[in-house]
């Protein structure tokens, strides 16, 4: 009886051990034991070209829009084993489907890996791409496809570029870029080629508008990708591309 009692005593505190630790786990360890969720998603990263090979990243965030008292913040590693850092994100429009788009900038920052924490109506909610954090590799999250900003140094006036990156969904698929030079009285459909695939699995296509610069003003455009049936488009969350989208 007594070694009975002696090993409930010993698996009691193994067990109170074990639950000590786990905790110590999860509390020392936020981003990595946050299950997924769709409150909120990295929806794509955007990449702007700037001088002496400088780039602004712009990271969009889609999310729930439900609830008061938003803040979305990305927490992020600028050097391997330093303190995480917060950069705050600001809200940039509201969907029909009930969602949100928000936007963090992280301008001229070294970043080596990130995950999206979303604050609302006292609850936490993270994306940190099912716990292996995202890098500046990961350019589409719940988006399937993006435009890719083009460069505005050595833009020519009447050639004007098209890179457009999407998920591999399928082997057949048809990228389009739809454009305007008249304010969408008239418009032209116009394909992409392949051109690459990216490190993260994604793919680059591209092509090349010609212009009329005098109408460079009345010049639109949006992105559609057309893959197993279904036709999935970028047009800027509904305001589209214009011509000085590069700038």
């Amino acid at each position: 009886m007594n070694k009975i009692k002696k090993l409930k005593k010993v698996s009691i505190l193994a067990l109170t051990i074990c639950l000590i630790a786990t905790l110590f786990t999860f509390t020392n360890n936020t981003i990595k034991t946050n299950a997924a969720t769709t409150k909120v998603q990295m929806y794509y990263l955007n990449t702007i070209p700037r001088y002496h090979n400088s780039s602004l990243h712009e990271v969009y965030v889609i999310l729930d829009s439900n609830g008061a008292n938003k803040q979305v913040t990305l927490h992020y590693e600028d050097e391997a084993g330093a303190a995480w850092k917060d950069l705050s994100g600001e809200f940039v429009k509201n969907l029909n489907n009930g969602t949100e788009i928000w936007k963090i900038k992280l301008e001229d920052k070294t970043c080596l890996q990130y995950a999206i924490r979303y604050d609302v109506d006292g609850q936490t909610y993270w994306d940190n791409n099912n716990t292996k954090n995202y890098t500046l590799s990961n350019e589409l999250g719940a988006a399937n496809l993006k435009l890719n900003t083009p460069s505005q140094y050595g833009l020519n006036a009447e050639y004007y570029p098209i890179n457009v990156t999407v998920k591999n969904l399928a082997y057949n698929k048809v990228v389009k870029v739809r454009y305007t030079q008249d304010n969408w009285a008239t418009y032209t459909d116009q394909n992409l080629s392949y051109s690459y695939a990216n490190s993260d699995g994604t793919e680059t296509w591209s092509t090349t508008l010609k212009l009329d610069y005098n109408k460079k003003d009345q010049v639109h455009y949006a992105i559609s990708y057309t893959v197993n049936g279904v036709t999935y488009w970028d047009n800027f969350f509904g305001d589209n591309y214009n011509y000085y989208s590069a700038y």
